[in-house]
């Protein structure tokens, strides 16, 4: 006899266990807000990549293994993050794309017992055609869709996909009382991830080379790493030149609000993290990216008189001019985070409001 499947109000996919900062601030940025809204724990669960430590993060709540269907839900939410994407190509498979066509006949062909959700999601790039037509077939079906940035809207307008809104990250939804925050010195904020991709063989070098020169001229600076998991090669390279680093570790208690006020610490924030970006901004930090994917300029240029972005081939004079310049003029590059947050954040809640009234 088959075991009955638990059923959920809701289920949230993510990349939440993955060690990842982001991807975690996302997960518990959802929870927060969905108990806010009358849920309860034994209502919800994340579809995600089981690890012990999301306990410590959110106690007492269900955690599905991504690959687990042992479960039913009244409504499936796709709950931000880019959860969909490729960087490799790949050859074109015969066999592949003759078993996505037939997944695509079963999803159309099976009736939906659920809703389906996706909420601040963001898309590719897709360098491989059989995951974008993967990607596109598991949208066929769903009920509403609010994607992160334009880019993703395209995506989705492209495969002919209904129901479109353009929303915007889910993180936006945080409201910090800034006015608190003592911050002893000007200090920089160096968020880094690796980045093993044929075309920024540059990337290491350069910011290396930043880090040099920040030493050299006394400017005093912090690198951050996001994941310990998917950042080891920085982690090395950092050890290797005996600079210290600050690093997210979930498995602390009450970690999340303690790496949060950790951030707010700095003056400056440069990263190749798109939520080193938006954390930046919720923080009231004015921040430069580093352009190793779309998504990086993207936000540099939703907050264009707030930030830059660094880009190939990543000169190193052009970023000690756009250091210099946030420096010299500080209060007017915040005051341009702040207005372009309150937007954001408008944009946040008019969406998670607009979701919550579609649920089943």
């Amino acid at each position: 006899m088959d075991k009955k499947k638990k059923h959920f109000k809701i289920v949230i996919r993510g990349g939440y266990g993955l060690g990842n900062f982001g991807d975690d601030a996302l997960m518990i940025e959802l929870y927060r807000i969905l108990i806010k809204k009358g849920f309860t724990n034994n209502n919800i669960a994340f579809n995600c990549y089981y690890d012990a430590y999301l306990h410590n993060l959110i106690p007492n709540i269900n955690f599905i293994h991504i690959t687990d269907n042992s479960f039913t839900c009244d409504n499936y939410i796709y709950g931000g993050g880019t959860q969909f994407y490729s960087f490799n190509k790949n050859y074109f498979s015969f066999k592949k794309y003759i078993k996505l066509i037939t997944k695509y006949f079963i999803k159309n062909l099976k009736p939906k017992k659920n809703k389906v959700f996706a909420l601040g999601l963001g898309l590719g790039p897709f360098e491989d055609c059989i995951k974008e037509y993967d990607t596109k077939f598991n949208f066929i079906k769903t009920d509403e869709l609010w994607l992160r940035d334009t880019k993703s809207l395209d995506y989705c307008k492209k495969w002919k996909i209904k129901n479109l809104n353009k929303g915007t990250d889910i993180c936006n939804i945080i409201k910090y009382d800034n006015t608190k925050t003592i911050k002893s010195s000007y200090k920089i904020g160096l968020i880094l991830r690796d980045w093993q991709n044929d075309k920024l063989e540059h990337y290491y070098e350069s910011v290396i080379n930043l880090i040099q020169y920040l030493i050299k001229n006394n400017i005093e600076f912090e690198p951050i790493i996001f994941s310990d998991r998917k950042d080891l090669i920085w982690e090395k390279k950092l050890l290797d030149i005996g600079v210290d680093y600050l690093k997210w570790d979930p498995s602390v208690e009450k970690s999340y609000d303690l790496f949060i006020n950790k951030l707010s610490k700095f003056s400056l924030m440069i990263t190749s993290r798109y939520h080193g970006a938006i954390f930046s901004s919720q923080l009231e930090i004015p921040f430069i990216t580093i352009g190793v994917e779309p998504k990086l300029e993207m936000i540099a240029e939703l907050y264009k008189n707030g930030s830059f972005c660094w880009k190939k081939p990543y000169n190193l004079t052009q970023i000690i001019k756009y250091i210099n310049l946030i420096k010299e003029n500080h209060d007017e590059y915040k005051k341009t985070i702040i207005n372009t947050n309150k937007n954001n954040n408008s944009e946040a809640i008019k969406m998670l409001d607009d979701m919550l009234q579609k649920l089943k």
